[in-house]
């Protein structure tokens, strides 16, 4: 008998994360990974170790997921997201696939990510878009808010923007670029970066809506971004509002 040829699936994966504990698999639910791992083992018929580009938290959705897995089905990638979209619940989908090098892995291979927080500033709620955004009722100064988001882009110790319970011990992150957007109620924050932090995004996206109502100005930000604030007078935005949208290679 021959020698089985194993080959390196990449995917692309969009989901909505209301549902489920987070990407990674977990003893407390139900993970985004293990669905998509149950459809792979359904379509291939072997059980895989599906790795991730980003562990998502709990609630927090994804555009442009990344993943990659190890197969030896014969199956051509161009066919795998519709035979495991045949297996999969209605909010996640897979909508890329191809071959990679068989020693590329997802996570450790990723050069850069790109993140979305968006808010509803409205005194209504969203309705239907309740689990795609934060609701925040009070106003926003949006110029404020745009006149304060380079201060974050560059090389800084970023460790007052993640939340404890993270064992990381280099802080420095490097982010590429920002640009917050506004459309009607929807506020969008728009973040390119090497890596994030526990919460990072969420924790500068809190920040900017401080800003906005006037309870953080540049100087307080700078103070925060520099790594020297002994104060954290913003707020974690919650999961929902948060999307990974790409990740780079």
């Amino acid at each position: 008998m021959g020698l089985v040829k194993m080959k390196n699936i990449k995917i692309k994966v969009r989901y909505k994360g209301t549902a489920y504990c987070g990407w990674q698999s977990q003893i407390n639910g139900v993970a985004v990974q293990d669905v998509i791992e149950r459809a792979i083992e359904s379509v291939g018929g072997k059980k895989v170790n599906l790795t991730g580009a980003g562990r998502t938290d709990a609630g927090v959705h994804a555009l442009g997921q990344a993943a990659n897995f190890l197969t030896d089905s014969s199956m051509p990638a161009e066919r795998w997201p519709a035979a495991l979209n045949a297996y999969l619940p209605g909010d996640i989908t897979v909508y890329d696939a191809e071959d990679v090098d068989i020693e590329f892995n997802a996570r450790f291979d990723a050069r850069g990510k790109r993140y979305r927080y968006c808010i509803w500033n409205s005194r209504y709620r969203p309705g239907l878009f309740e689990d795609y955004c934060c609701h925040i009722p009070y106003d926003l100064d949006v110029k404020k808010m745009n006149e304060v988001i380079n201060i974050f882009t560059g090389t800084h110790d970023f460790k007052n923007f993640m939340s404890t319970g993270s064992d990381v011990k280099d802080t420095v992150r490097t982010i590429w670029d920002i640009e917050l957007m506004q459309r009607d109620e929807q506020i969008s924050i728009d973040v390119r970066g090497d890596g994030f932090l526990y919460n990072m995004v969420r924790r500068i996206a809190g920040s900017l809506a401080d800003v906005g109502r006037g309870k953080l100005d540049a100087s307080d930000v700078r103070t925060l971004v520099d790594g020297k604030a002994d104060f954290c007078s913003y707020v974690t935005l919650p999961a929902k509002g948060l999307f990974l949208v790409e990740v780079y290679y």
